[in-house]
């Protein structure tokens, strides 16, 4: 049998409609890893999916930040970072500053080498791994356009799967959730990845996975990517699928 990895996106892929891991789910999981499988989440939160995932026995380190940050959940390490240089975070800044954006957050890590969702004032002590523009489309979108020109970053502009708002995402060039399997791939010597997801940025993984399936609820784009599409995320479909076949 092939050293198999299972790997999934959180919102919009495993979570329901109110941003919560359903208990089912969390129980289904917890019973394929007991089993034997192996189970990990790629997922472009930050530190808020710690408090999400914590009814999982995760046997794995998780994928953050859309692959800036690997992180071990029981050893509290930082397994792998990627953050920006100081004149780069400076141009983003400066090139969508007249954008007027709702909110812009920072992920990163502290002095203390402690998690942090910072606003935007506050970013200068931090490691900053990943930037979070978020407001109404009219808004996002141009600042993404301008961001898309700039070099050396990878800019992801996807919907809220909560409410109106969109989130505009941005990482160096080299971060991905598909570098950050590799890792793992190599790190823990498994011979096949498996990966599920919804959004956009999630089609990294339909590249590298050896084979990736879209829930009933993606985007059409990731949905033509997949190798299958399975049912819809409130309805547990990725736990399901990963115990029938782990």
């Amino acid at each position: 049998m092939p050293r198999t990895l299972f790997v999934s996106d959180l919102d919009g892929t495993i979570l329901d409609a109110t941003a919560t891991l359903p208990s089912q789910a969390a129980d289904t999981l917890n019973t394929a890893i007991k089993n034997g499988a192996n189970f990990t989440i790629a997922t472009g939160r930050g530190e808020s999916a710690l408090e999400i995932i914590k009814p999982i026995n995760f046997n794995l380190p998780i994928i953050m930040l859309n692959g800036a940050l690997i992180y071990d959940c029981n050893t509290k390490e930082y397994l792998m970072t990627d953050s920006f240089p100081t004149q780069k975070i400076n141009e983003i800044l400066d090139k969508t500053a007249h954008c007027n954006i709702a909110s812009t957050m920072f992920h990163g890590i502290d002095a203390q080498n402690k998690m942090v969702h910072t606003p935007q004032a506050d970013w200068s002590d931090e490691k900053i791994l990943d930037f979070g523009f978020v407001d109404t489309l009219d808004k996002v979108k141009p600042a993404y356009q301008i961001l898309q020109q700039i070099s050396d970053i990878s800019v992801f502009l996807h919907p809220c799967p909560y409410n109106n708002t969109w989130f505009c995402d941005v990482t160096n060039s080299n971060v991905s959730k598909a570098k950050a399997l590799s890792w793992l791939r190599d790190k823990f010597n498994f011979d096949k990845i498996i990966a599920f997801g919804d959004s956009l940025n999630d089609l990294s993984m339909a590249e590298s996975a050896d084979e990736f399936y879209a829930v009933a609820n993606a985007h059409q784009q990731v949905k033509a990517a997949a190798t299958d599409c399975i049912g819809y995320c409130v309805d547990s479909a990725v736990p399901n699928w990963i115990i029938e076949h782990c």
